[in-house]
């Protein structure tokens, strides 16, 4: 997908920048633009009619209903057509006209919504469909907030059709801020909120639009803030885990243990992993928690491994020997040390940099990973962890990583960089607002279609209590990359068998 800024798009945006939607009529030369889409389109995109207005209208065929003929949608509804899979990839650049500067599409998506109706194109009170955006667009979590706006404009621009209107509200991070943006979201025509993006502003926004028919998708993953108008879009830590464990245990994987952090993340791991083992087998023999704010993880690895000090002199003193009786001295005693841990697999709930320093530690303190298998999050879909030899061959669940990847490309063919992680939870989110608009309105059996819907980053849905079900694949760790090991389903029903 290519952007061009022609002399009238420019003019337009700069319109918007300079002036305000107010004298829009006298500095655009033409129709004013009221939806989301059409302000999109203005700025004179490259793209095939397909999305333009067709049908379901994407670029790529992620958001659609799955398996209808399997699982009906709920009595009322009808699910949407399906995308042809063969749809052309879009990819550019972005580039403005000579003598203008770069255009900011933060800046310009900030102002969307605002610019007024123009005749023959529905507000709200007359069926338009409008969508509120709540994100942090200031404060601490701002350049988050920002690649998560970019994110749900692509999918806009992807999927929205003329009368569809994504209006983003500012939440600075705090939880009153955002209740203040909801109500006003939702006084001002509002029929969905995406967003916000933490629980603490999602229990607050709970409050503010209950009474209303306004449902909410928050950015979320935590669970306890699901239920009534709110539903969580975010990975739910304990639907890894299952995920990883089931897979282990098809595996043969007997024994596990988990180290996390001691705080509410932490603890839905060590739950999920009860869980898991209540429902597939297993044995949970050692649990560690920590202090979450810990710099050092050498006594929690020492804790995990046994490790008395006593045996590293030993272990050392064998290792510089190469005649045969103190080889097969270092075996017996390395197979001793194996034994005493207990556990076949461990879950390790650490991420990023924490994870990269942590993991050198297991092998030094003879957690072998060539016998204890290293299970983790999916936030270990990164690039570049496959340089640490500890964690080649560990396996974490994970959304599909082939949508996923696709999506990245054509964020960073429109913005230039490479979006965060749960940018994709916007782009999904508003895909989803954009289909479910055309097709059914904002309704809470639309939302809760049992066929779920296909995104970017694989099939999801929502249960009822406002909690996301997802179809997440099985990853290992190479190192030059990872690879699938166990597919996401294509279909719910397939998951569920």
């Amino acid at each position: 997908m290519k952007f061009h800024g022609s002399s009238y798009a420019c003019a337009f945006i700069i319109a918007l920048l300079a002036g305000g939607c107010e004298t829009l009529e006298s500095r655009w030369p033409g129709p004013q633009v009221a939806s989301t889409a059409q302000i999109l389109r203005a700025m004179d995109l490259d793209l095939p009619p397909v999305a333009k207005g067709a049908q379901l209208g994407p670029i790529l065929p992620w958001l659609v209903p799955q398996a209808a003929a399997q699982t009906p949608p709920a009595t009322g509804t009808q699910a949407p057509p399906a995308a042809a899979a063969t749809q052309a990839q879009p990819s550019g650049t972005v580039s403005t006209e000579p003598g203008q500067g770069p255009i900011s599409q933060g800046a310009l998506a900030a102002l969307i919504g605002r610019v007024p109706a123009a005749p023959g194109v529905p507000g709200p009170e007359q069926g338009g469909k409008v969508v509120a955006l709540l994100l942090p667009l200031t404060g601490q979590q701002q350049a988050l907030g920002q690649a998560m706006l970019d994110a749900a404009m692509l999918a806009t621009l992807e999927m929205g059709e003329d009368d569809f209107v994504l209006r983003p509200y500012d939440t600075g991070g705090s939880p009153e801020t955002a209740a203040e943006a909801a109500r006003r979201a939702v006084n001002e025509g509002a029929g969905l909120v995406l967003g916000p993006l933490f629980a603490a502003e999602a229990r607050e926004v709970a409050q503010a639009v209950r009474g209303s028919d306004v449902g909410v998708l928050s950015f979320s993953n935590d669970r306890s803030v699901a239920g009534g108008a709110v539903n969580i879009m975010g990975f739910l830590p304990e639907a890894q885990v299952m995920r990883v464990v089931a897979y282990a245990r098809q595996r043969r994987i007997e024994r596990f243990a988990v180290m996390a952090p001691n705080n509410d993340y932490g603890q839905a791991i060590v739950d999920g992993l009860r869980l898991a083992i209540g429902a597939y087998g297993g044995q949970l023999v050692d649990v560690a928690m920590y202090d979450p704010d810990i710099e050092d993880m050498t006594p929690v690895v020492r804790r995990m491994a046994h490790d008395d000090g006593q045996r590293r002199g030993a272990l050392a003193a064998l290792q510089g020997k190469n005649d045969p009786e103190s080889k097969a001295a270092l075996r017996r005693l390395q197979e001793e040390i194996s034994a005493s841990l207990g556990y076949d697999a461990l879950l390790v709930a650490e991420s990023g940099a924490r994870l990269r320093n942590l993991a050198p530690l297991l092998p030094y303190y003879d957690i072998d990973p060539a016998k204890v298998k290293i299970l983790g999050m999916s936030q270990w879909d990164e690039p570049g962890l496959g340089n640490e030899p500890a964690l080649v061959g560990a396996w974490f669940a994970a959304p599909p990583p082939a949508g996923h990847g696709e999506f990245e490309k054509r964020y960073e063919a429109a913005f230039k960089r490479r979006p965060p992680r749960i940018a994709s939870l916007a782009y999904d989110a508003t895909a989803l607002a954009a289909v479910i608009a055309r097709n059914r309105g904002f309704g809470r059996d639309a939302i809760t279609a049992p066929s779920g819907y296909a995104g970017v980053d694989g099939i999801f849905r929502f249960r009822p209590d406002g909690t996301i079900e997802r179809g997440m694949a099985v990853i290992e760790i190479q190192p030059r990359g990872i690879k699938v090991v166990d597919p996401a389903p294509a279909t719910f029903s397939a998951a569920n068998n």
